[in-house]
């Protein structure tokens, strides 16, 4: 647990004011989401695949920092190897996964 920490800390204090590529996700519920949308508040992109046996395993350690951090962080959890929505949210009952699950529509 302290290795994530140490890594995330790491990652988001090189990556702090950098322009991240256009890109448009659709949330599972229908709703658009785009790279502007995410100006005001820091956000977390997780890219996973349904089949990718270490993002399984990773998900719940985010939705615990979801947990303590919604109110203050964005979490993202982009799936990268579908855009079929009930496959989504059919894999999404492999854990206490309460936040949404995203497609990438355009990269």
């Amino acid at each position: 647990m302290r290795l994530i920490t140490f890594i995330l800390m790491a990652v988001f204090s090189f990556s702090f004011a950098k322009t991240i590529p256009y890109f448009k996700l659709l949330d599972e519920n229908g709703k658009v989401v785009k790279r502007e949308d995410l100006k005001g508040k820091p956000s977390i992109l997780i890219f996973w695949g349904l089949n990718c046996g270490s993002c399984k395993k990773e998900l719940p350690i985010f939705t615990k920092y979801y947990k303590k951090y919604k109110d203050k962080i964005n979490f993202y959890a982009v799936v990268i190897d579908t855009k079929d929505v009930k496959e989504v949210q059919e894999r999404k009952k492999f854990g206490d996964l309460i936040f949404l699950f995203y497609l990438m529509v355009e990269k």
